[in-house]
């Protein structure tokens, strides 16, 4: 690879790794947050909520900026708002100003669909298979090294210093991108559609809040009701809307096509297997030994989740070259096969810090693999100026997945919180249920996998053309 093309992936990982880090950067303060901000625990809740809520809004709103108005320009904005977002947390004096910089913060989540995009558009394919790889495994080793990054700054800087490093790391991708990513040449023809990401905006927002607050306000609560049926109507309206406008937001006719359809399928379940890595190792690590946890501290659970996002990090050039010898269709199934078999093993390997640490590295194995391929089978099943788009509403759907990932560990640490005996401490051994649901969504994006159709060779094709891969 060039060294100019070698310098525009560095870029671009890091992009992704930074853009990851921001959903899971909040999460170890939590404990600590409603007291520096005098709120309450689910009022601090929020801070995640708010964020899920605008990653997943504007990933397929900015994808399809960026196929129209160029990858590189919708890049900086991105970077752009995470830095002002990551600014605006650092400096926040209140809870409802630190909600607009999570909210900003958010809005980095597109960077991984759009520099994919910017990928195809500039590199031969013979270079672009490990770029897609490098690029993909960003998602997961942002996602794996939030929790142990925030933990560490925390301790050594304060909580306003995790957001001051956010803020840093951004005003240098921002001069890295300016410095050595190339703008696309590719352009989506038409207008932007503004209908169709209004609606999208308000239909996520009904939608993801009961699933993200269901287990505090009570899945049978008047509001939840209310929010999940307006979602709907929206969504329906919403997709009413995109079969009818000659520049849809989505081209829903080309997502129902049955290689991409089962692609973002695959996707949403992969999305539950990776957040449900992080956080079920996290509590496994810090709930206390009287409750069947390790009882480690937030730092020393910080240190041991470095080993899974280091595997994973080491483990991206093996997917690469999986990727382009088996092809994206079989990298899938061998990916989720792993991820399926990991979690299953971990139900009866998690009685020890070595066993919960060594098994979540095998599920970072099987997710390095699943985030080479997805992709990939995306890249190879649509045109090339719908690639952001694509790759952003795949983005939105492993959202959507993460977003059930972490409400299902909520709901289990509640029933067990709250048994049959009274109110009590969470139990580890109950968080065997998550590791289960994780293991059969694997499985269900294994299913996934099988049924897409064979018809070409080789794991990326030649840009420009809407094929099928394997």
């Amino acid at each position: 690879m060039r060294r100019s093309d070698t310098a525009m992936v560095v870029v671009m990982v890091l992009s992704g790794t930074v853009s990851a880090l921001q959903s899971t950067l909040v999460v170890p303060l939590l404990p600590e947050l409603p007291g520096l901000l005098r709120v309450s625990a689910e009022d601090a809740s929020w801070l995640v909520t708010i964020t899920l809520i605008s990653a997943a809004a504007s990933t397929p709103i900015l994808g399809r900026m960026a196929d129209m108005y160029g990858k590189r320009r919708l890049l900086l904005v991105s970077i752009g708002a995470l830095v002002v977002g990551s600014l605006v947390c650092a400096l926040a004096p209140n809870l409802h100003v630190m909600l607009v910089g999570r909210a900003l913060q958010g809005c980095g989540a597109p960077l991984v669909g759009v520099g994919i995009g910017l990928l195809r558009d500039t590199l031969s394919p013979s270079r672009m298979a490990q770029a897609v790889a490098w690029m993909s495994a960003s998602i997961g080793i942002g996602s794996a090294l939030g929790p142990p990054a925030a933990g560490l700054l925390a301790h050594e800087l304060g909580w306003r210093g995790v957001f001051w490093s956010s803020t840093g790391c951004g005003v240098l991708l921002l001069a890295g991108v300016l410095a050595v990513i190339p703008e696309s040449p590719v352009r989506a023809p038409g207008r932007f559609d503004i209908a169709g990401a209004a609606l999208l905006s308000i239909a996520l927002t009904c939608l993801l809040l009961p699933v993200t607050k269901g287990p505090a306000w009570g899945w049978t609560s008047p509001l939840v009701a209310t929010l999940a049926l307006a979602g709907v109507v929206t969504a329906v309206g919403w997709a009413w809307l995109e079969l009818r406008v000659p520049e849809a937001l989505v081209d829903l006719r080309a997502a129902a096509q049955r290689p991409v359809a089962l692609t973002h399928l695959a996707g949403l379940f992969a999305g539950i297997a990776t957040l449900m890595n992080s956080l079920v190792t996290t509590q496994f690590l810090q709930l206390p030994t009287s409750a069947n946890g390790q009882g480690l501290t937030m730092l020393q659970t910080g240190i041991a989740m470095i080993l899974p996002g280091t595997v994973l990090v080491l483990w991206s050039p093996c997917a690469g070259l999986m990727l382009k010898r088996w092809g994206a269709r079989a990298s899938l199934l061998v990916g989720s096969g792993v991820l399926a078999a990991a979690y299953l093993a971990r139900i009866p390997l998690s009685h020890s810090v070595a066993q919960v640490v060594l098994s979540s590295c095998a599920v970072s194995v099987g997710l390095s693999i699943v985030f080479t391929a997805l992709p990939s089978l995306i890249i190879n099943a649509v045109p090339v100026h719908q690639t952001a788009a694509a790759n952003g509403l795949n983005g939105l759907v492993r959202t959507v997945g993460a977003a059930v990932a972490s409400t299902s560990v909520a709901v289990v640490l509640a029933v067990s919180e709250h048994g049959t005996d009274g109110v009590g401490d969470p139990d580890a051994h109950t968080l065997y249920w998550t590791l289960l649901f994780a293991g059969m969504s694997a499985l269900v994006a294994m299913a996934a996998a099988f049924l897409i159709p064979v018809r070409q060779r080789g794991p990326i094709v030649a840009v420009g053309a809407p094929t099928l891969c394997r």
